[in-house]
């Protein structure tokens, strides 16, 4: 799938401001692979995002390499695209965080009350329906629940849900019908516990949130909760909403969260992807829990007579030549 995104970039120098196209798809194994274009520059070519660098590899089609001004505008290009790259946002902890989340940042876009917007309530309620219909919870925790509206719909299809925000005034915003249910904490730092007995536990739009050095921290959260499934969508791609600040493939995922979920293998109409008019990108990923393996003790090699006082089987002895 391919999609346009336009930047406005401004030069130091001169105060102008050019504008940056991009176009691209999905991710080429590690790589995202982008056409891009500064026409007032007269600058256009290819950019190679490397989850696993720490910055892009540009290839010119149209320009001069030689020229400084290239090599400025390249390096603020760069600059756009950090969420790419490894290492980029090393050392925000959860404080930092939740500055950037304010209960403005949530009215805006339509995650209250007082604001609401009638598209997203749609959308959680989509949500809903998969998680309900696939997986049969019996209770839900919310990830990055916001202003709990997917709690909220959880509720209204009669099943037992809570969440949980990092918002620094999630008690301003948190919708009435949810906001019992709604605790304050972080993926990092998950205010609930195994004995609050949740079955499943949805991350919406949250893990490309988390910065890259977080994301350990994040995983052993979910196993000391004790969930048996993860019901996540993950932008990979999505450069263009505020926030994203660790981009990587499916892959990079499977792998962080391993080994202790697994992604479940779905097909055809099990593929949980959610309905028009809804982004064809918006695809849920269920990740269940790996049964740890059975550690036997680990001893030195018994002798013949050892084993047979113990009850292990001894090989047969050699025939006589």
């Amino acid at each position: 799938m391919s999609y346009r995104l336009a930047y406005n970039l401004s030069d130091p120098e001169t105060g102008a401001t050019h504008t940056l196209l991009l176009s691209g798809g999905m991710w080429h194994g590690d790589v995202f692979l982008y056409d891009f274009s500064l026409q007032q520059l007269g600058l256009a070519g290819r950019i190679e995002c490397d989850w696993r660098e720490s910055g892009p590899r540009v290839h010119l089609d149209q320009g001069d390499p030689s020229q400084p001004r290239t090599r400025q505008a390249l390096e603020r290009v760069a600059i756009v695209l950090r969420p790419f790259f490894h290492g980029t946002f090393v050392g925000l902890d959860d404080a930092a965080l939740a500055r950037l989340y304010p209960g403005d940042y949530h009215r805006k876009v339509g995650y209250t009350d007082e604001q609401p917007n009638e598209m997203e309530a749609e959308f959680k309620g989509a949500i809903a329906d998969l998680v309900v219909r696939t997986l049969r919870p019996k209770k839900v925790l919310d990830a990055g629940c916001a202003g709990g509206l997917l709690v909220r719909e959880f509720l209204r299809r009669g099943v037992d849900a809570h969440g949980f925000d990092h918002c620094p005034d999630l008690e301003q915003i948190v919708v009435r019908d949810a906001a019992p249910r709604v605790r304050r904490g972080s993926v990092t730092q998950i205010p609930y516990g195994p004995a609050d007995g949740f079955d499943t536990l949805v991350c919406i739009d949250v893990f490309e949130h988390v910065p890259e050095d977080r994301v350990p921290q994040m995983v052993r959260e979910f196993e000391r909760l004790g969930v048996q499934n993860l019901a996540v969508h993950i932008s990979h791609t999505e450069l263009e909403h505020f926030g994203h600040i660790t981009l990587r493939p499916l892959s990079w995922w499977d792998a962080q969260l391993a080994p202790a979920f697994r992604r479940a293998q779905t097909t055809g109409g099990e593929l949980l992807a959610l309905p028009r008019p809804y982004d064809p990108r918006r695809v849920l990923r269920v990740y269940q829990r790996v049964q740890p393996p059975i550690e036997l003790p680990r001893r030195s090699a018994l002798s013949p007579t050892a084993a047979a006082r113990s009850g292990a089987a001894v090989p047969p002895a050699s025939a006589p030549r």
